[in-house]
């Protein structure tokens, strides 16, 4: 297995593995599946900003997570919202904790001081992958999604520096050292079974 960053063009075997979340599950609340086109712009939008990473076995993407902007307002920039989604059949191999593991390190160099990721209620898996990285259940949203015929609540888990020092200006992911972005990668990469 093999982490790297994520590029444009990744987009269809990225959306790939995103698809079968949007069309039989509530994981994801989107309910229709974007196209290969505006699945890029979505990632062009990201990369660059904020990390966004692939797992590769056999040269096949078999896993993505990213970091993206928490919200608009000024006073959030600190924030970064975490997603990962992995291909069926490579659950289980510990993907999903190395990519996570690689965006919140990296975010860390960049200067995010909160790192969030609203999970769909139940999702066990997602919420056990949390628990392990140190994220903390901070609310639920009830009822707050309707998909495939019922009502969904929301968690929100978050991981905070908890530091009262003023931040830094934030380092855009591009500006990193790739050397320690590489470094990074190697480090969780040797985490997956």
């Amino acid at each position: 297995m093999f982490l790297r960053k994520a590029v444009s063009d990744d987009a269809e075997a990225i959306l790939s593995i995103y698809a079968p979340y949007i069309e039989n599950t509530t994981i994801t609340f989107e309910y229709d599946v974007p196209s290969v086109s505006d699945f890029k712009k979505r990632m062009k939008k990201i990369l660059g900003t904020y990390p966004y990473f692939v797992c590769e076995e056999d040269g096949k993407v078999v896993g993505y997570a990213y970091g993206c902007r928490f919200s608009e307002r000024a006073a959030y920039n600190w924030d970064m919202e975490l997603s990962v989604y992995i291909r069926n059949g490579f659950k289980g191999k510990g993907i999903g904790k190395a990519l996570y593991s690689a965006v919140i390190e990296t975010g860390k160099l960049m200067g995010i001081r909160n790192f969030c990721s609203k999970i769909t209620s139940p999702n066990t898996a997602s919420e056990n992958l949390h628990k392990k990285l140190g994220f903390e259940l901070e609310g639920v949203l009830k009822k707050s999604g309707y998909k495939l015929g019922v009502w969904k609540d929301v968690l929100y888990y978050t991981k905070h520096s908890l530091s009262d020092e003023p931040p830094e200006e934030l380092i855009p992911f591009n500006k990193l050292s790739d050397k320690a972005v590489d470094e990074i990668l190697a480090k969780y990469e040797k985490t997956i079974e």
